[in-house]
């Protein structure tokens, strides 16, 4: 959810129990982004598989 100049996410814990907000500015998000697929590139890397396996297309407008 975007909120004037901030991006909220959320989500649950302990199986839906407890949920959770966290609220980022744009470039917190975006970095918190890259880092994020970063991780998910080393984990398929290792499993033997391609990042672009699991990352949707880019649209090309």
């Amino acid at each position: 959810m975007i909120t004037g100049s901030e991006i909220e996410v959320r989500g649950h814990l302990d199986h839906g129990a407890r949920a959770v907000s966290i609220r980022f500015t744009g470039a917190q998000a975006v970095t918190i982004g890259a880092a994020m697929i970063a991780c998910a590139g080393a984990q398929v890397e290792h499993a033997g598989a391609r990042l672009a396996e699991i990352l949707p297309s880019i649209p090309r407008t």
